[in-house]
């Protein structure tokens, strides 16, 4: 919330901020805010590519064209796959691995994820997006192995109850699954 309102605030003061309304749609579209918010914040970055870096030109790219309004997957693929060809790993390589693992390219898609965990090993979200890249590839025992290593590390985290009960379901384990629902 504190970011959120800390963008909310930049781009009042200037409404030119280019990375503050990217950043303000990330928040959006990460915080269940409707679309029409996301869209909006997403287009107005986009259309001040005067007023960012190229690597920054790109991320807003590769963002509009995956979650905005002009939602095109082999343009942001280009984006991220040029940010990766500039070293810029932080943004590309799990929002890549997402892209790819839409297109069922999951081996590649394992490999961006698996990078991005190393680079920024205080995040979660390249772990949360291979889990269920594991569990298609019918490598459940690595996902189970990967859902207990990140329950430990990030406690608090609750993606790792819903990947836990997204395997109990998948094994058929309703009865199992109920209760785990119900306690959840």
């Amino acid at each position: 919330r504190v970011l959120f309102r800390s963008l909310r605030r930049a781009v009042a003061i200037d409404s030119n901020f280019a990375m503050a309304w990217r950043k303000l749609a990330v928040s959006l579209g990460n915080g269940g805010y409707p679309a029409s918010s996301l869209d909006s914040a997403i287009s107005r970055a986009h259309a001040l590519p005067g007023r960012l870096t190229e690597s920054e030109r790109l991320r807003t790219d590769g963002y509009y064209y995956q979650h905005g309004p002009g939602r095109d997957r082999a343009k942001a693929v280009s984006a991220y796959e040029a940010l990766l060809a500039r070293g810029d790993t932080a943004v590309a390589a799990n929002n890549l691995g997402a892209l790819l693992t839409d297109r069922r390219e999951f081996a590649r898609a394992e490999s961006l994820f698996r990078a991005d965990m190393r680079l920024q090993p205080n995040t979660a979200i390249a772990a949360s997006n291979l889990i269920p890249d594991l569990r298609a590839d019918g490598r459940q025992a690595e996902a189970d192995q990967l859902i207990a290593e990140m329950r430990k590390r990030f406690p608090r985290n609750t993606v790792w109850d819903r990947e836990a009960l997204a395997t109990m379901f998948g094994d058929g384990k309703y009865a199992e699954f109920v209760q785990a629902l119900d306690t959840a």
